[in-house]
């Protein structure tokens, strides 16, 4: 059985620049094995090629019979969809590729292991699959019901998507401060929307108490950052009579990274690839890490709008989380004598987003001393 997510722009340099491309690429996983049980090597003669869940189907004088296989979700756009259907029609011997909706089968008011809106339709994806894996074993499993599945979408985790960790910082007599980490590996336009949106939700509970909201992001230097920074600008700009989303954006390294054979661009040939001109860009040194690369970028995007996050570059992950830590220390004199040690103890905390990279997101992860829990329950084979 298998199954797509949303697709979107990652792996360019080998998937290819376009969409399309990519999910012929992806669907290259449809595949049926020619020994399966459910391909039958008898030719078909004057059968009329029908495309119904249960179909028969033919392809090259090869028959695929009973079990859905192929499935992908309904928000992949029309010219995706096209695409996969063809992979699954070629690769799949005719199989037909399954559509899954969101809201067909995962009740709303489920509350899901996974935080995001996005995750429901992956929700919804992962039931289907599940159910045709059942459809196709030899015993039967038990049927827990509704509230059985309900329970294990509960429960379902995914250290570094959209995972929240909160530290607690002792401020002696003046109370403590919560710091709040939260934390999502995304590092495609799509899933950094998406991150952030779930940003914003979760850290916008009880908004008179959030001290600062602090951005720790990095991105692998093959990808170009300035639609990425696009995105976070564009969501973290302040309203009317408000203030940016962001006080602070640390631009961090991770502690580790993949061997790359790729240069690292300048700020100026980023901004210009991006579709900026040579005019607006007014960068003094470009000679620069990474970091201060991103760094640049973020400071132009920003322009003249006049309310700025600061940007801070080259501080270790570890480093940048200590000066968070260190900030909400000394802010915390002030917030008590405004609203007493109770309520800061009860209620006053730092939002952290991490962002831009895995890698990134496991650094902070270590900073902070986070470790993963042994995995509960048994596998069915």
């Amino acid at each position: 059985v298998c199954g797509v997510t949303l697709l979107d722009f990652d792996h360019t340099r080998v998937l290819g620049s376009e969409l399309e491309q990519i999910a012929w690429e992806k669907g290259g996983v449809f595949q049926v094995h020619k020994g399966s049980e459910h391909v039958s090597k008898r030719p078909i003669k004057d059968e009329a090629v029908v495309t119904s869940t249960d179909s028969k189907e033919e392809e090259g004088g090869m028959r695929f019979t009973g079990a859905r296989r192929f499935f992908t979700i309904g928000t992949n756009t029309a010219s995706c969809l096209s695409v996969l259907y063809e992979c699954a029609k070629i690769e799949g011997l005719g199989q037909k590729l399954n559509i899954v909706h969101e809201g067909h089968f995962i009740d709303p008011k489920w509350k899901l292991g996974l935080e995001g809106t996005h995750q429901r339709i992956n929700a919804e994806l992962a039931h289907s699959l599940c159910e045709a894996v059942v459809e196709q074993m030899a015993t039967s499993l038990p049927d827990k019901g509704l509230k059985g599945l309900e329970d294990a979408l509960h429960q379902a985790t995914w250290p570094g998507r959209c995972q929240s960790v909160s530290v607690k910082l002792r401020t002696n007599s003046l109370g403590a401060i919560r710091v709040n980490f939260r934390c999502d590996g995304a590092h495609t336009p799509i899933s950094i929307e998406s991150g952030l949106s779930w940003f914003q939700s979760v850290s916008s509970v009880d908004p008179t108490f959030v001290m600062r909201r602090v951005l720790i992001f990095n991105c692998g230097h093959e990808r170009n950052p300035v639609p990425l920074l696009q995105l976070v600008h564009s969501l973290s700009k302040p309203q009317r009579g408000s203030n940016p989303l962001f006080d602070a954006v640390y631009f961090c390294p991770a502690n580790s990274t993949r061997p790359s054979m790729v240069n690292k661009s300048s700020a100026r040939d980023l901004l210009i690839e991006a579709g900026f001109t040579q005019d607006e860009i007014s960068i003094e040194s470009d000679n620069a890490t990474w970091q201060d690369t991103l760094a640049h970028v973020w400071n132009h995007l920003q322009g003249k709008s006049g309310i700025r996050s600061k940007a801070i570059a080259n501080l270790t992950v570890q480093e940048a989380i200590d000066k968070i830590k260190s900030n909400a220390e000394k802010s915390a004199p002030e917030w008590s004598a405004k609203y007493g040690a109770r309520e800061l103890t009860d209620h006053a905390r730092v939002e952290v987003c991490v962002t831009g990279s895995l890698y990134l997101v496991g650094s902070a992860l270590d900073a902070i001393s986070w470790t993963e829990e042994s995995a509960q329950g048994h596998l069915i084979s």
